[in-house]
């Protein structure tokens, strides 16, 4: 098992090259704000007892019309969990935020690997705001194209951390 302060240093030197506006250590947690600009930030937590990093992102806000084609991206996307290598959606409240995990359970793959998962997971949540803001702009009506239109989102979506 690591201590904080090994994984506080994995953390920081991970977070170095990533070109962050913001790296910023929670107090009463052992767990860090990387903020990569004024809409994307991850948060990434330690749990001392299970030796496992979790990253977590919120996305977009739920509202409008589209929640149940949004919600049902969400359960799509989570479905392939194996082709995602892990990622996972939830919502946080009702109608809810939108936020991404990821679960590291070895820390100890390195500087490396964490840099490039935290480089992933933030353009991910790039492409998700794009894509649920351009659900929750169009009409409440959907059709086939707008059902290929998902289908192909959820594709691009469809990458390893």
């Amino acid at each position: 098992m690591r201590s904080t302060e090994q994984i506080h240093g994995l953390v920081c030197e991970a977070a170095e090259g990533l070109g962050l506006v913001q790296l910023a250590e929670e107090i009463d947690r052992v767990a860090w704000l990387l903020q990569f600009d004024e809409e994307t930030a991850i948060d990434v937590e330690y749990s001392l007892d299970e030796d496992r990093l979790v990253l977590s992102s919120a996305v977009w806000e739920v509202s409008g019309d589209q929640r149940e084609l949004i919600y049902e991206l969400l359960l799509q996307f989570n479905y392939l969990w194996t082709e995602t290598g892990g990622v996972r959606m939830a919502l946080n409240g009702m109608p809810g935020q939108v936020t991404m995990l990821f679960d590291m359970p070895d820390p100890a793959t390195g500087v490396t690997r964490l840099r490039q998962v935290l480089g992933n997971i933030a353009k991910l949540q790039k492409s998700w705001r794009q894509i649920l803001t351009g659900l929750a702009d169009s009409p409440v009506e959907t059709t086939d194209a707008d059902e290929a239109a998902l289908r192909g989102a959820l594709e691009q979506l469809v990458q390893k951390p």
